[in-house]
């Protein structure tokens, strides 16, 4: 999670909603975070949120663009570029 707001910071944490989150799916998370999460997340405001598919081998870069989110996929062997950090470049199976 980055959040690039340091007055939505204090020592308790986050208050509002983060600019930027990478989740790392699971068998057991898919549902949670590609239906539950991500309807919180673009609902709360979030830019960017990632999800990172070991199983599919697949990165899913969701994108906030007026209101709801756009969606691009990589593949594990792709550059991974950020939208919000378009400096951020990410080859996932050098990670994995």
């Amino acid at each position: 999670m980055v959040v690039c707001d340091k007055e939505k910071l204090d020592e308790k944490g986050c208050h509002g909603a983060p600019d930027f989150v990478v989740e790392v799916a699971s068998e057991s998370t898919k549902y949670k975070d590609f239906v539950i999460k991500l309807n919180k997340y673009m609902t709360a405001g979030v830019k960017e949120y990632w999800i990172v598919d070991p199983d599919t081998r697949k990165t899913h870069i969701y994108s906030l663009k007026d209101g709801t989110f756009a969606l691009s996929d990589y593949g594990f062997d792709e550059t991974v570029t950020g939208v919000l950090c378009p400096d951020l470049e990410v080859i996932m199976e050098k990670l994995l």
